[in-house]
């Protein structure tokens, strides 16, 4: 096994301990269990009892390594980038998208785009935390969800609807009113 990036998922959160908890010697890490999406590094499995990793992940300001639950990670990540988000009561998909996409926002990639690719991501994934509910985007509170970073979003851009009846229409007219205009500059300076 080679070493991999991680997530505790589990809505439990995971403890991370000196060995295996059935093994004698095991003692626990950490005084509460590492909440749902922390990332981990997954450097090896526990050669006696296979569905146990040994971690490393870094809480407040310590490096801890030890052993965690298999059921309790995953390494199936969309991209290298993605972070596992933990959906908590009160949560809605607008604010969270603003904080990641908000500088990357354009004509034709409007923050509906981004609530898109979210969902389409997590749909991906066979993830239940985020669904579309008559037309909007809802989020499940005690579910985990992927979010992806801006250049994966944006790769999607043909696959995901912009989310806006006429934004892309829109941005597509921009284009070739530019696309036009630079072609006219060009004739035009051609003839003079």
């Amino acid at each position: 096994m080679s070493v991999q990036l991680g997530f505790i998922d589990h809505r439990e959160g995971a403890n991370i301990r000196t060995l295996p908890a059935e093994l004698t010697g095991s003692t626990c890490l950490t005084q509460t269990p590492l909440p749902p999406g922390t990332r981990v590094t997954v450097i090896r499995l526990h050669p006696q009892k296979p569905e146990w990793s040994y971690v490393a992940t870094v809480a407040g300001q310590q490096l801890l390594r030890g052993y965690v639950q298999g059921l309790r990670i995953t390494t199936q990540l969309p991209e290298p980038s993605a972070t596992l988000y933990h959906i908590r009561p009160g949560d809605t998909l607008e604010p969270i998208a603003a904080r990641i996409y908000r500088k990357a926002i354009e004509p034709g990639r409007d923050l509906r785009f981004y609530e898109n690719v979210i969902l389409y991501v997590n749909q991906q994934r066979n993830r239940t935390g985020v669904r579309r509910v008559e037309g909007d985007i809802h989020l499940v509170t005690g579910e985990n969800i992927w979010l992806v970073s801006v250049a994966f979003a944006n790769q999607l851009q043909k696959i995901v609807p912009s989310g806006s009846i006429t934004g892309g229409a829109i941005a597509l007219a921009k284009k070739v009113i530019q696309h036009l205009d630079d072609i006219l500059t060009s004739v035009r300076t051609a003839c003079w």
